[in-house]
């Protein structure tokens, strides 16, 4: 039977204890009902993960014993950027990001794109939806988020990268295959890419492909174009 799983935040290399934050120690003891001597896992989000033995439960602060520390090198994945034009249904940019933090992937970053309805998020429920997700899918990474005001901003910043995104109007022989190293897959909101994005997008070299015959929705050519690009083409 596997451990429960907690996130923590950053702690000190060589620490022998650790406090567990306050919505972590309410789950454990509230509603887990974990006491004194249970063993439990935590990770920080960034590679490092302990076991730790619980010595003092407090539905505010749960104070543990470390038992053992390891740092974990970083997963497959973690050289890939999924960025998504801004959604308005929030049900299914939470669904992007659970997925794709299950999938495997550096970093998420979202833009307000040219076709977006909405244009502000909670970044810090996102960030907690975030967690969550790499909690239950036992990554030892939580993939970065961002937020930004265009996909010109996005692309400002994929120097080095290879820049990749899906459009309905590729050529039916533009398939994408796996990406080695640096990568950055673009996937546009409701309303598609707009041809002023598409322009910029190709002028920074982005190779456009496509993901089959029919038209997807956001999350669904999210997901698309992360697994081609993680497992080859299917």
């Amino acid at each position: 039977m596997s451990m429960h799983r907690f996130h923590i935040d950053p702690i000190h290399p060589g620490a022998s204890q650790v406090t567990l934050p306050e919505s972590e120690s309410h789950h454990a003891i509230r509603v887990l009902r974990l006491t004194s001597g249970d063993t439990i896992e935590c990770f920080d989000g960034n590679g490092h993960q302990l076991t730790a033995i619980i010595q003092d439960p407090h539905p505010k602060r749960t104070h543990c014993v470390i038992t053992k520390s390891v740092s974990m090198p970083p997963e497959p994945g973690y050289d890939l950027v999924l960025a998504v034009g801004l959604i308005k249904t929030h049900d299914r940019l939470e669904f992007i990001l659970e997925k794709a933090t299950e999938i495997g992937v550096g970093a998420i970053w979202l833009f307000v794109a040219d076709h977006s309805e909405k244009t502000k998020v909670r970044e810090d429920k996102l960030i907690a939806y975030l967690i969550g997700a790499a909690k239950q899918s036992q990554r030892a990474y939580v993939p970065k988020l961002k937020l930004f005001s265009s996909l010109d901003a996005v692309l400002g910043e994929a120097s080095g990268r290879r820049i990749v995104f899906a459009h309905e109007r590729a050529d039916r022989d533009q398939i994408l295959t796996a990406v080695i190293g640096p990568g950055l897959l673009l996937v546009g909101p409701e309303g598609g890419f707009s041809d002023r994005e598409v322009e910029l997008a190709t002028s920074k070299g982005a190779e456009r492909v496509t993901l089959g015959a029919f038209r997807l929705r956001t999350e669904t050519a999210s997901l698309a174009l992360l697994i081609r690009a993680r497992f080859h083409s299917i």
